[in-house]
């Protein structure tokens, strides 16, 4: 994509790219994210079982260091400044596919499903790349209903973050800070779904996703286990604001990166395929 670029933009692209990374790795060895046990045995070291990653645009950076060793297909900005994050994200471990709604769009997205239906695991922002904030755009359900692979919401809290005055309220965690990562039930969406049935399945994907996002702020600043909380974590079964069950039975066991085991009382983790969803996606190769 820097083709069409001068030398002295293509230099820049490549240090964006070299610095970029080092200046990510030193930022984040001061921060300590908490992960739910299955990202730790599966889906962080590994990309299987192969799926649909979606975040907010405001969780990109803590998201893409987090699961950087997915080897994930990314959703990039055709733009000029596209091309500095996808230099910094290629040199993450991520396959960079550069595309958006306003230009390239359906190139990108064409490219996304041929992955996917490969075997290869994709992350994407519904709301991404200008938004509204908190909005969710056909293209991640059109990428799930022509890949087969379920969509799996990605939240992820920290006991302090920076929220910058853009239009998502991007979030960057503060230095020293502690996090808390955690993943929701997988949505699926029929190959046979028309354009009524998109509509729903795009408000159950952002609702999850606004559930899953306060149930990750709330473990954060709450959990007694992560260094600056504020106090006991609240029980899920009893605060009304977590009824939203689909979507917390996946982010409940976690464990420490590298070190020890995290525990609470109320602590259970479901298999976050059921049985039939299972049989609903492909198991790639």
């Amino acid at each position: 994509m820097s083709a069409g670029y001068g030398p002295a933009q293509r230099f820049l692209f490549f240090l964006a790219g070299l610095l970029g990374k080092w200046a990510v790795v030193l930022y984040y060895s001061t921060i300590r994210i908490v992960k739910d046990r299955m990202s730790e045995s599966g889906l962080n070291r590994h990309p299987r079982p192969r799926a649909i990653f979606a975040f907010w645009h405001s969780h990109q950076l803590s998201t893409l260091w987090h699961y950087r060793r997915t080897g994930a297909a990314i959703l990039v900005s055709a733009s000029r400044d596209g091309e500095y994050i996808s230099r910094v994200a290629a040199s993450l471990g991520y396959l960079p596919i550069r595309g958006s709604s306003s230009r390239r769009g359906a190139v990108g997205l064409k490219e996304l499903i041929r992955l996917a239906r490969q075997g290869r695991t994709v992350g994407i922002t519904p709301d991404g790349p200008r938004g509204p904030r908190h909005s969710v755009s056909s293209g991640v359900l059109v990428l799930a209903q022509k890949s087969g692979c379920p969509i799996i919401p990605v939240a992820i809290g920290f006991t302090r973050f920076w929220e910058l005055p853009s239009w998502d309220r991007f979030r960057i965690p503060k230095p020293f800070s502690k996090g808390y990562s955690c993943w929701g039930e997988p949505l699926h969406v029929p190959a046979e779904a028309g354009a009524a049935e998109l509509e729903k399945l795009a408000q159950e994907l952002r609702t999850r996703l606004l559930v899953l996002e306060r149930y990750a702020d709330d473990a954060a600043t709450h959990d007694p286990g992560l260094a600056g909380s504020t106090g006991p974590r609240p029980q899920r079964k009893d605060d009304v604001s977590f009824a939203f069950k689909p979507v917390l039975d996946g982010g409940c066991s976690k464990t420490r990166t590298k070190v020890s085991t995290v525990s609470r009382s109320n602590a259970s983790c479901t298999e976050p395929w059921s049985k039939e969803s299972k049989h609903a996606h492909h198991t790639g190769d």
